[in-house]
């Protein structure tokens, strides 16, 4: 900056050509500060900006009142906990093998009375391997060689059951899991080398067979008296791209489009 012993020796016009840039640079300044007040301003209810995104100090606060009640069931609240609703696949019967006073007298031969029992959910997680073995018989009588016929969809030495391909696609585009995530779930927990190119060839087979059904959505959601529709951004590849939904209380559709708005779902898209 410019010392005043400086700007004493400068001349009348010197004085006023740095004056008038630095009231530019004021300007310039202002304008940027302006610019960022305003974007930190910005929030789910000013902007597209998602709920989400608002910083934690402007989230709308909860409007319910403390009813100074303690957390949890209430009294004479009637709960519902777990039911059971198919057979037990096994029952264990905890019988006490000796008398804890006597210690001498052996229940081995002894029936008792079930008091009480409680029940344990769970899930058993198996890999199933089948082996199909062709067999060859020629006949007696004319001498001709009959095969045994593999059942369809066995075509090559080692495939993968409609449960692998059902679980690739449920896990995919149902619970969102990645592709690679995906195949570290399947070697990790049912011990399935399955590669990623694999999963991307079950989704797509999904995909063919689904199409019948993909086609008749779109007249379905056109004839609907309601109809709720929406499109969120998504990043495909570094690019964004719009995910356009259409959906009643039976289906919903989504396609995929560059571009928001009338663009994106405009004819044939699905309406």
């Amino acid at each position: 900056m410019t010392q005043r012993s400086d700007l004493e020796k400068l001349s009348k016009n010197e004085l006023i050509d740095i004056i008038l840039t630095l009231h530019n640079q004021l300007q310039v300044m202002t304008q940027k500060i302006a610019d960022l007040e305003a974007r930190l301003n910005l929030n789910s209810k000013n902007s597209s900006t998602p709920p989400s995104k608002d910083p934690i100090w402007k989230r709308p606060k909860s409007q319910r009142k403390r009813s100074g009640k303690k957390p949890g069931g209430q009294t004479g609240h009637k709960g519902h906990g777990l039911k059971i609703t198919q057979q037990p696949d096994q029952t264990i019967t905890l019988k006490p093998q000796i008398c804890k006073q006597c210690n001498n007298t052996n229940f081995a031969d002894t029936n008792g009375a079930i008091i009480d029992c409680r029940y344990k959910i769970d899930i058993k997680i198996q890999t199933n391997l089948t082996r199909y073995e062709q067999t060859q018989i020629v006949c007696p009588n004319c001498q001709t060689t009959n095969l045994g016929q593999y059942p369809k969809g066995i075509t090559s030495r080692i495939q993968y059951g409609e449960g692998i391909r059902a679980m690739s696609v449920l896990l995919t585009h149902y619970a969102m899991v990645g592709y690679d995530k995906t195949q570290k779930i399947f070697e990790d927990v049912f011990n399935i080398a399955l590669s990623r190119g694999t999963i991307v060839n079950h989704v797509c087979e999904f995909a063919q067979k689904g199409e019948m059904v993909l086609n008749e959505i779109p007249a379905m959601l056109k004839d609907a008296s309601v109809l709720n529709s929406d499109e969120t951004g998504v990043g495909v590849e570094g690019d964004m791209v719009w995910l356009h939904t259409a959906s009643n209380s039976l289906a919903t559709y989504v396609t995929v489009h560059p571009k928001r708005g009338r663009v994106g779902i405009r004819p044939p898209r699905y309406l």
